[in-house]
């Protein structure tokens, strides 16, 4: 048994992305930024792709810069975004991209999460009002990685756009692309990122949008690549093969919201048959079905991971690091929950090639693992 619920981390590269990947790969394989007519037929493919990007998001194409990833972009807008201004305000729960390069801001000022998950409003006004036009940049995620709370971006926004009007805002789309409308999204940013391989596209493939390209400072010097933003040869392959994966999910993206609601409601429902005790972290009624943050008392997750991973079932406690270590997840913390608890959760994050069947095995499963790893701690 092979059941893959960790499609969070990474999906799986759809048969239209994968073939538009080798075939331009083989077709196309010339320096977009020669002058021959090989490099011409790639440069075309590049630009083509590019105002397929930008018309996904409403974003300017020449706001739109391919990196080699999300974790890239976000550094990107963070470093070569930053001016004069002091402040960064930016969520508890960001991921480590954009936790790590706002150090770069003199003064950091965290917003806490609400015990629900998202965005604790109220914390964020105090805030703004606290720093107010010293604010250089506010940074939020569409979707949280660890569960899947989406997070109230028109009001946050509103609120930075009233007291912090020389403010830039990021906002992190990596994990919202298959489930929230990016149009949507980037009306409310000056900034947008996301990452192909989270949405059956090419890893080693990242976008930023923004509406300020002309502000924006490289942070790769060489060549002048990507409107002198981002140096470097671009993989046109992988630019195709995700634009083409952004297309296919953006198309059927209301079918795969069905679907993954269906997998979600059988995977909770399985687990509550089961004997394991468990609570879920973060509100499901303003999450998106495709991930879910689990807590199982009295079980340490690494424990629960390497033994469904022993049955085949392959699932994680939260955002994958480099170590492969599993550390408390600071998302997790920041939504109170204690030390112990957060080492007892795992995520579980759908994609629409599971069956409801492999969520109904995975359930009981996890399930009767849990119930045997509690049953020897508490002897």
């Amino acid at each position: 048994m092979t059941i893959y619920l960790d499609n969070a981390a990474t999906t799986q590269m759809s048969v239209s992305s994968l073939n538009e990947y080798v075939r331009v790969q083989r077709d196309c394989f010339g320096n977009p930024n020669g002058v021959h007519h090989i490099s011409q037929a790639a440069k075309t493919v590049l630009e083509e792709k590019r105002e397929s990007f930008a018309r996904a998001t409403g974003a300017d194409v020449r706001g739109t810069i391919f990196t080699s990833s999300g974790t890239e972009a976000c550094n990107l807008a963070i470093k070569g975004g930053k001016g004069d201004l002091p402040v960064a305000v930016v969520s508890s729960i960001e991921h480590h991209c954009v936790l790590e390069p706002i150090k770069t801001y003199p003064t950091r000022r965290m917003v806490r999460s609400s015990s629900d998950g998202s965005l604790d409003l109220v914390d964020l006004e105090r805030a703004l009002k606290e720093h107010g036009d010293n604010i250089g940049l506010f940074a939020l995620m569409a979707v949280n990685n660890e569960t899947g709370v989406i997070q109230p971006i028109a009001q946050a926004c509103q609120l930075v756009r009233q007291y912090a009007k020389r403010a830039k805002i990021l906002i992190d789309a990596v994990q919202a692309v298959p489930w929230l409308d990016l149009k949507v999204l980037y009306s409310c940013a000056d900034m947008l990122v996301i990452s192909a391989h989270k949405f059956h596209g090419p890893k080693g493939s990242g976008v930023l949008f923004t509406r300020y390209p002309n502000e924006l400072a490289p942070i790769i010097a060489g060549g002048g690549q990507e409107y002198e933003k981002r140096s470097g040869t671009q993989d046109v392959a992988a630019v195709a093969a995700s634009a083409v994966a952004l297309d296919d999910v953006q198309r059927d993206r209301l079918q795969s919201l069905s679907k993954v609601k269906d997998l979600n409601a059988v995977f909770l429902s399985s687990l509550e048959g089961g004997d394991a005790e468990f609570m879920v972290n973060g509100s499901r009624e303003t999450s998106v079905d495709a991930i879910i943050s689990i807590r199982f008392p009295d079980v340490r997750n690494e424990e629960l991971i390497f033994l469904a991973d022993q049955e085949g079932i392959a699932i994680s406690a939260g955002a994958a690091c480099a170590s492969g270590a599993l550390q408390p997840s600071h998302v997790l913390l920041s939504m109170g929950l204690t030390k112990t608890q957060a080492t007892s959760s795992i995520r579980v994050s759908f994609g629409v090639e599971n069956t409801l069947q492999e969520c109904i095995s995975a359930a009981q499963c996890l399930s009767t693992i849990a119930t045997k790893l509690r049953s020897s701690r508490v002897k």
